[in-house]
């Protein structure tokens, strides 16, 4: 866009403050359709249609939910208060990245990654956001996190979700503030920013965390 006065620029009202932009084409290949999909915090992802400039449209936006239980922490008083228990379904959305850990092969789709600071990393598959009749939704009306392609050929992929906090108090560490995908595959790695707890590089594949850093630290594994 410019600043200029006597330029022409183009914009769409989407449902709330952007905080991160990922551009994809899809389906993949000739006939697909280029789209802007938007972190929006707590409103959730927006999909905006590119193929017209000057003329974007919002096709859907849709929330993500979380829910981890288990958790121990320490109140302002110094007690220890365990089996406590996080869940929104209005995460807050802060980046998202899509992938293909697999390129070039039909069996392995596209996959979106999800930062949610809240919460972690949700990995779910692309057409699960962007299908023929809109987001797929979870009984909640949330984004279905199903990174499963479900073909009796491949592996199932079981892991579609990681919880990456940290109590030390009643306020966490440790969600996921910005990330991007670095390398080839299969040698893909996605680089998380975390906050107090520095810089987390996680296999988008498996979401596994490998090692972390921070200015007080080298690396370390996790």
């Amino acid at each position: 866009m410019s600043t200029a006065p006597e330029d022409l620029y183009y914009a769409v009202e989407v449902p709330g403050c952007i905080e991160d932009i990922d551009v994809v084409t899809y389906p993949e290949g000739e006939g697909g359709v280029r789209y802007a999909l938007l972190a929006m915090g707590t409103e959730g992802i927006a999909v905006v249609n590119l193929a017209d400039p000057a003329a974007m449209q919002l096709v859907s936006s849709v929330q993500v939910n979380y829910y981890q239980d288990g958790i121990t922490w320490t109140d302002g008083g110094g007690n220890i208060a365990g089996g406590n228990v996080i869940s929104s379904d209005r995460a807050p959305v802060t980046a998202l990245a899509v992938y293909d850990s697999e390129p070039g092969a039909t069996t392995n789709p596209l996959m979106l990654l999800i930062a949610d600071e809240g919460y972690g990393l949700h990995k779910t598959l692309l057409s699960n956001l962007l299908g023929a009749d809109g987001p797929v939704l979870e009984d909640d009306g949330t984004l279905l996190i199903d990174a499963d392609d479900h073909d009796p050929t491949t592996p199932p992929t079981t892991t579609s979700e990681v919880y990456t906090l940290q109590f030390a108090g009643e306020v966490p560490w440790g969600g996921p503030m910005g990330m991007t995908m670095y390398g080839n595959a299969p040698n893909q790695r996605l680089f998380v920013a975390m906050g107090f707890l520095g810089m987390g590089i996680f296999d988008p594949d498996t979401l596994e965390p490998l090692t972390y850093c921070n200015e007080n630290s080298a690396l370390n594994p996790w």
